[in-house]
């Protein structure tokens, strides 16, 4: 019998909730606690203090209009939690903990499978679904925490201040001091209030309207691919910086880059290139690529949401280059052309212009999310007659940042201490990719991808990704 949580009332998911089909999303958290029983049982009463102070965390998504497509988010049903408890306790024996982000990546110990996580991949779709769910995974050298979101009642940075929260609860486990809460299930409601009424209140947009360049993208879920495979990269935060110094010569004077622009157009011009030269199709030469970059939206709008909140606050915009500006302009490295280029420090100078362009049109991009066109985005959705997500456009490459989310600084208590590693080992998000947070302040950049073997072997010989790539 699992325990009898608080009961909270039944309510309606934002309208940014609804940007998302139904699915879960993992992150893994490594921990090499001393003794990992004791762990165990830090973990499972920090986990009570937390579902007892935020009871919807374990609550289901259910749709409640078929009509409209309106999700919401209801109590626990008894036998959903005896199914699926709020925390999974499974032994590993004989598999020990990665010893390095590579080893992590080639080795692919930790697959996104039912092995490992909390819920079965595809229950996000049924008519009722968790919202949230733990797993802890003993090694033999180390204990996996494993946590599920549904991608429709949180975010990344949602997950991350559940996370903070639940680090919080198992630091008070020790501590036996008065528990502040990290936040209120009345902020929370306060935040989703907020979005609502911010869509209310604005008039959505028109097809006489100006556009900028970038666009909201809804998609639905991919199906598990069969071919694509994920790999962990490492990449020098020194020279992503010396190459924004270069790109200073190519650019616009009063455009300021910074690292995270020019990390996302290296991968970009990198996996542009490592695909043509998978499958050349000389018609692509007049087509354009399209990025996808997420953005953080709670300290744009206003006024702003509480860096606190939990619920979806994302914008996920789109990026246009045409592909003849990127790819077709530059030769084969290997070709007698490629190898008389200008060469500055050791990358070519049609590289620097290329990165400075692309990372000139993804700070644009950034730079026009705004209040006015979050309310705009919000307003499209909560003006519609029907709220499921519909497909607008498909982008051909999509990055989406977690640098800064601090997971590494959040501490468990003595018994759990810190997060040894942080990963979202996800193969079924094909040309999708993840910033793992950073380790510490100026830390190489630990980027999650899933791509296609050959597309992945490309990408990873390009002269460009290889100079930037961490040694």
């Amino acid at each position: 019998m699992q325990p009898q949580y608080p009961h909270f009332e039944p309510y309606n998911l934002s309208p940014l909730d609804h940007h998302l089909p139904p699915m879960h999303l993992t992150f893994f958290l490594t921990f090499k606690p001393e003794d990992t029983t004791q762990a165990l049982s830090t973990l499972e009463s920090g986990l009570s203090k937390l579902l007892f102070s935020l009871p919807f965390l374990t609550g289901n998504v259910a749709r409640v209009s078929q009509a409209r497509g309106v999700r919401q988010l209801q109590p626990a049903v008894p036998a959903l939690l005896d199914q699926y408890p709020m925390l999974k306790v499974k032994y590993h024996q004989k598999i020990y903990l990665p010893t390095s982000p590579s080893q992590s990546s080639e080795a692919n110990k930790m697959s996104y499978d039912d092995v490992f996580i909390p819920l079965p991949l595809d229950h996000a779709s049924n008519e009722l679904s968790p919202a949230f769910r733990l797993q802890a995974n003993v090694m033999e050298d180390g204990l996996i925490l494993c946590a599920t979101m549904h991608h429709t009642v949180m975010d990344g940075k949602g997950l991350t201040n559940v996370l903070e929260a639940l680090s919080l609860c198992c630091q008070n486990v020790h501590t036996g001091a008065r528990l502040v809460p990290f936040t209120t299930p009345a902020e929370q409601e306060a935040g989703r209030k907020h979005i609502l009424e911010a869509g209310l209140n604005t008039k959505p947009s028109t097809p006489t309207q100006p556009d900028v360049s970038s666009k909201v993208i809804k998609t639905s879920v991919p199906l598990i691919p069969e071919v694509p495979i994920t790999r962990r990269l490492v990449i020098s935060n020194d020279k992503l910086g010396q190459l924004r110094d270069m790109c200073g010569s190519f650019g616009n004077d009063r455009i300021e880059l910074s690292r995270n622009d020019i990390f996302a157009a290296v991968m970009w011009l990198c996996f542009m290139r490592a695909r043509e030269s998978t499958s050349p199709d000389p018609t692509d030469a007049k087509r354009k690529s399209t990025m996808m970059t997420v953005s953080d939206t709670r300290g744009i709008m206003r006024p702003a949401l509480s860096d606190n909140y939990m619920g979806n606050a994302y914008s996920a915009l789109i990026t246009e280059s045409p592909l003849c500006q990127n790819v077709y302009a530059n030769p084969s490295p290997n070709s007698p052309v490629g190898q008389m280029q200008d060469v500055i420090d050791g990358i070519k100078t049609t590289d620097i212009k290329s990165v400075a362009q692309l990372a000139i049109a993804i700070r644009r991009d950034r730079n026009a999310l705004d209040d006015e066109y979050i309310r705009t985005e919000i307003a499209d959705v909560v003006h519609k007659t029907d709220w499921q997500p519909t497909f607008l456009e498909q982008c051909d490459y999509g990055q989406s940042s977690l640098r800064k989310f601090g997971l590494y600084d959040m501490d468990f208590g003595p018994l759990m201490g810190k997060i040894s590693d942080f990963d979202i080992p996800d193969g079924r998000l094909s040309r999708i990719a993840w910033d793992l947070p950073a380790r510490y302040a100026n830390a190489p950049w630990e980027l999650r991808i899933g791509l296609e073997p050959k597309v992945m072997e490309n990408l990873r010989m390009d002269p460009l990704f290889r100079w930037v790539e961490a040694k």
